[in-house]
């Protein structure tokens, strides 16, 4: 039972590597989810591996548990959602967007070219990217990117308010369709 489970949590964070418990716990925005995020992060182990393979395959918080780790200490989570096979391919871009909407940028992350082509080649597919964003995870994205010298290869697709930011970093392929777009922002900003 979810009472029995979660009364294991207080005893032991280990044993809230439970689907079941972890799906209520992030659903409800119970502070007991950060603590087994803490664990995850601080102790990536077997247990941690073979629960994160078995949540991001079947877990109903996909999404909210990529955000968790991402905003703690842990260099490692873009490189692990990018390339670990336990994370499903179907799942992967979204766990990603996920992550990068919830970046802390004074944590250092390890960002790889892999990382690099994987937003190339998937962020279009990506609601950090497509969608509206909070004006923070905006500014986060833009910032990020531009750290890691990405260049988006079709401004088109982006959303509005990180496409700016994205024209004024320069942080896109110079493409006569691209040039187009950054110009036409620029028209409509100096309209309005």
């Amino acid at each position: 039972s979810l009472v029995g489970s979660e009364m294991c949590i207080r005893d032991s964070t280990k044993a809230a590597y439970n689907i079941d418990v972890v799906d209520f716990l992030l659903d409800h925005g119970d502070q007991r989810a950060d603590n087994v995020v803490d664990h995850i992060v601080a102790d990536f182990d077997d247990d941690a591996r073979s629960f994160l393979t078995s949540y991001f395959t079947s877990g109903a918080q996909r999404e909210k548990l990529a955000a968790g780790l991402a905003s703690r200490p842990w260099a490692k989570v873009f490189h692990y959602l990018v390339v670990d096979d336990g994370v499903p391919t179907d799942v992967r871009s979204a766990l990603v967007s996920a992550a990068l909407a919830a970046i802390d940028l004074d944590q250092d992350y390890d960002l790889t070219t892999v990382f690099n082509a994987f937003i190339v080649e998937h962020y279009n597919d990506m609601p950090v990217f497509t969608q509206p964003q909070t004006e923070a995870v905006v500014k986060n994205i833009a910032t990020l990117i531009g750290r890691v010298d990405v260049l988006i290869p079709d401004l088109g697709l982006i959303d509005d308010a990180l496409r700016t930011l994205i024209v004024n970093g320069n942080q896109y392929e110079l493409t006569a369709a691209n040039l187009r777009t950054a110009l036409d922002g620029d028209e409509a900003r100096n309209v309005g």
